[in-house]
């Protein structure tokens, strides 16, 4: 079935991030639901997460992300697995800074998109990433390396990736997330 989520993160308290998207903490968890509940972690790098199975979280909480991020930089991943888009934003100093993403379930396997001023480290990610297409691609293998090219960016940025699990010392606290 594969991934349908989005999450947010800022380095800012939990509730204060999650409070922007209008959640409040549920009960303490001791690890990451396995289920679709949506929940949250303060990671113990200071980083809030919120992580929601609803890939339209950061369209319908964009403008109160772009003004929390006059506090602290926000940065946002929306990923469908099913479809193989992945996007990863970032809003800064109140509006958004930069945004890239990539519909791999068109046409062009190669397809990535990008606006605003990209984060230093995104030529070499898409530089290994498309260099690494192009030769599963030589091998006759069908995958899609430029799917990684928003995760890594937004893993750099906030130590989070979406399907690895929160190991106990990277984290404070994870808690379920109620509307």
């Amino acid at each position: 079935m594969g991934f349908r989520i989005s999450y947010v993160a800022a380095a800012l308290p939990l509730e204060r991030l999650a409070g922007t998207m209008g959640l409040t903490l549920g009960p303490s968890l001791s690890d990451m639901p396995a289920d679709d509940r949506p929940w949250g972690a303060q990671l113990a790098s200071g980083t809030a997460l919120v992580l929601l199975w609803d890939m339209k979280a950061p369209d319908t909480h964009g403008a109160a992300l772009a003004s929390l991020s006059a506090e602290a930089d926000v940065h946002a991943a929306v990923l469908s697995e099913t479809t193989m888009f992945a996007e990863a934003r970032c809003w800064s100093g109140g509006q958004r800074a930069w945004r890239v993403w990539h519909e791999g379930d068109g046409d062009d396997p190669y397809h990535l998109a990008t606006e605003g001023t990209l984060p230093d480290d995104f030529a070499q990610i898409r530089d290994g990433a498309m260099a690494e297409q192009r030769e599963e691609a030589a091998a006759g293998e069908e995958v899609d390396c430029i799917f990684e090219i928003p995760v890594t960016l937004i893993e750099n940025r906030i130590g989070f990736r979406y399907d690895d699990a929160l190991e106990p010392d990277a984290v404070e606290g994870i808690w379920q997330l109620q509307r």
